[in-house]
């Protein structure tokens, strides 16, 4: 079950509230009224943080950040109606993000494949496996950090075209407050963290025509991990029609 809790902080606002997700999911439905499914762009991103693992990797199958159709069966139902995002880690098996210290301050890099994913029902369309240098803040540590991460969905009618973001390894150290992360959101194209341009990587689907059928009209976050939970203190979406 998600939980509600707070977390005290250095630097603006001293005391944050976040939603807690432990094998859950999250979905919430977009007012997409004059536009259905006629959309360019939308920009889901999360102001976040990983549990601290103490030192040991973050075992974990997969964190999906994206859009699904409608409410009831999202990405992490076996009878998903329609979902297209970003998905770190591995929808069929586990796998561990690597613990780095981060002078005091740790993070979790590299281990995982990373890709852009379709999923219908059981089954799954996923772009070819990619890598790049991201970085997931993780909670604890000299300095309590919130990180920032987000999907960029484009489509077209037999296409997705998705781009996954975290913030890169030399901004891990330092705390993403709220203003930050709204600032480097309503950044058009790749844009910079705490000054430091973002750890990216875009790949296309091409599921064939009349794959987005099923109009995505929901915001869907899903992480598995049961053990370490990932607490997310907001969610901004941007729209581009």
């Amino acid at each position: 079950m998600a939980v509600i809790g707070q977390q005290a902080f250095v630097l603006a606002p001293t005391s944050d509230k976040y939603l807690s997700l432990a094998n859950e999911e999250y979905v919430r439905k977009l007012d997409l009224t004059g536009f259905g499914n006629n959309w360019q762009k939308i920009r889901i991103a999360l102001n976040c943080s990983f549990a601290n693992t103490g030192g040991g990797a973050l075992s974990i199958s997969s964190l999906f950040v994206g859009l699904c159709s409608g409410t009831a069966l999202p990405y992490g139902s076996q009878q998903c109606v329609h979902a297209v995002g970003y998905l770190w880690g591995d929808p069929q098996g586990s796998q561990s993000a690597t613990y780095a210290a981060g002078g005091g301050n740790p993070y979790y890099s590299g281990g995982m494949t990373i890709y852009g994913i379709r999923k219908v029902g059981a089954g799954y369309t996923s772009a070819s496996i990619g890598s790049t240098t991201y970085a997931f803040v993780a909670t604890g540590g000299t300095l309590e950090r919130r990180g920032w991460l987000c999907a960029d969905i484009q489509q077209t009618a037999t296409q997705a075209i998705i781009n996954g973001k975290t913030e890169a390894v030399a901004s891990a150290a330092s705390d993403v407050f709220y203003e930050h992360s709204q600032y480097c959101t309503n950044q058009g194209g790749n844009p910079d963290v705490l000054e430091t341009a973002a750890a990216q990587l875009t790949q296309t689907l091409t599921p064939g025509a009349g794959w987005n059928n099923n109009a995505l009209d929901s915001v869907n976050i899903f992480w598995r991990s049961s053990t370490y939970d990932l607490r997310i203190y907001s969610i901004s979406v941007c729209f581009t029609p």
